[in-house]
């Protein structure tokens, strides 16, 4: 009889390792990025207002735009300081942990205007110009410093209408044009014409003890002698921004990797230290 019983027992067990996988997956439990369903919209066409919505019954989660967390829940509110196409992830949270969906939204209005960016444009639909601040360092406007280190540049200097050993000119007639009639508008002239592009600054990409932020320009348009100081070579227009008051600041670049606050000092940055034109 026990044989028996056994037998039974043993058949019940293959039976039930035997039931088919229910695919149909009860939302909170183990998920996969096609059980979301999210979408972003802006609040006005091309507008940088937008809501973000997870429209995926039983489940919550995050919002981020790349690693900055933006919020959490189904709907969610945000002003994004970006223009063109925005990649944004809504991360969900589930029995397997956590699942990820990106989704994008066109941004090409800018119907809020972050204030920091005001720093750069002014309040005004004109904008705000900028040229060389040739007071500030003792007449030194384009050079290189210790990155981290040097609040101006202070290693290599240029004038005003000198010529670096790199060959770019310090162009006396260069100003640039920050304005947010429309969008995030830049402007660059000098004596060979003018170029037309884009700005964006983020506040989140600062440098403790050293930047207030990160500012790159777009669309193809660069700032005065915007090259690498000493080789002359191009670079891309990203910018960790130096702020002494809100007419006065130093752009600094250092290439990808470069070592901030190194101790020893070798590691060089190229500066550029411009000054707002009085209204």
């Amino acid at each position: 009889m026990k044989k028996i019983i056994m037998l039974l027992l043993g058949a019940l067990v293959v039976l039930s390792a035997c039931e088919p996988v229910k695919k149909d997956v009860k939302m909170g439990g183990v998920l996969n990025a096609n059980d979301l369903s999210i979408r972003v919209d802006n609040v006005t066409p091309g507008s940088n207002s937008v809501i973000m919505r997870n429209l995926t019954p039983g489940v919550t989660g995050q919002w981020k735009q790349g690693e900055d967390i933006l919020g959490v829940g189904d709907e969610v509110p945000v002003i994004l300081a970006s223009l063109g196409e925005v990649t944004l992830t809504f991360v969900a949270f589930c029995d397997g942990g956590t699942v990820s969906k990106d989704t994008s939204v066109t941004i090409n209005q800018l119907d809020v205007i972050p204030d920091s960016w005001l720093l750069f444009a002014g309040t005004t639909p004109e904008g705000k110009t900028w040229v060389w601040d040739s007071e500030s360092n003792g007449g030194g406007v384009y050079g290189a410093g210790g990155y981290g280190h040097s609040k101006v540049p202070n290693w290599g200097n240029n004038a005003v209408g000198t010529t670096t050993g790199g060959g770019i000119f310090v162009d006396p007639e260069a100003k640039m044009v920050f304005d947010t009639n429309g969008g995030a508008n830049f402007t660059m002239t000098d004596s060979t014409g003018s170029k037309k592009g884009s700005f964006s600054f983020s506040e989140k990409k600062a440098i403790a003890n050293f930047s207030i932020g990160q500012l790159t320009i777009g669309g193809g348009a660069m700032i005065p002698a915007g090259y690498e100081y000493y080789s002359g070579g191009a670079i891309p227009q990203v910018f960790d921004i130096l702020r002494t008051d809100d007419n006065h600041l130093v752009f600094n670049y250092a290439a990808p990797g470069a070592v901030i606050f190194d101790p020893a000092w070798a590691t060089t940055s190229t500066m550029w230290v411009f000054k707002a034109v009085e209204e």
